[in-house]
């Protein structure tokens, strides 16, 4: 029976007896987000870096899947306000794009944990690359991806075992917190708090 397999694959990875891990984690996003703020708020100097570091570059944002979504979010906010930012799927711009970053191009690459295969030998292949630099934002800030980055921006969304919810909201947040750091004038402190 599916529901038992369910039920008892959802009690292996510590859901509440009888609850889906999937509804478990979705429930547990408002504590996730407010864990991402606290996180994000502890890291106004790597967002001050990303702001120095990114700045007048043109902009390569990926992910994969809920963290494509998540990049094209973001490109839509930076182009409302007059940024221009590519968005380009990791496998797609790890196996045919590549060679079109420029020397001015800087990359975000978004992953919950970091860990994907694609992300990993993306930045391994970026770091050939000399003077295109690498922001990532993960809720795996020990990740391989993490290490390889210039920057690392960590959700501190918590752990995550079932299909993306609560990492996803708190991807948005960090998504958000991007945007306005890199379009607005206000000290990053001051976008930290709010």
């Amino acid at each position: 029976d599916s529901s038992r397999a369910a039920e008892r694959d959802s009690a292996a990875f510590g859901a509440p007896a009888g609850r889906d891990l999937f509804l478990t984690e979705i429930c547990e996003s408002p504590s996730a987000l407010l864990g991402t703020a606290r996180t994000l708020g502890e890291q106004a100097d790597k967002f001050e870096r990303v702001r120095t570091l990114l700045g007048g570059r043109r902009l390569v944002l990926t992910g994969m899947g809920s963290s494509s979504d998540a990049v094209t979010a973001l490109a839509s906010v930076l182009g409302r306000r007059g940024v221009e930012a590519n968005t380009i799927h990791t496998a797609e711009l790890l196996h045919y794009r590549m060679n079109a970053l420029a020397p001015d191009s800087a990359v975000v690459a978004v992953s919950q944990s970091g860990e994907s295969i694609e992300a990993v030998r993306m930045a391994a292949e970026l770091r050939k690359k000399e003077g295109v630099p690498l922001v990532a934002v993960t809720n795996g800030p020990q990740s391989p991806l993490a290490e390889e980055a210039a920057v690392s921006i960590d959700l501190g969304a918590g752990d995550e075992r079932g299909p993306s919810s609560k990492t996803y909201v708190s991807t948005m947040l960090a998504m958000h917190v991007l945007a306005e750091v890199l379009t607005g004038g206000e000290s990053v402190a001051s976008i930290l708090s709010s």
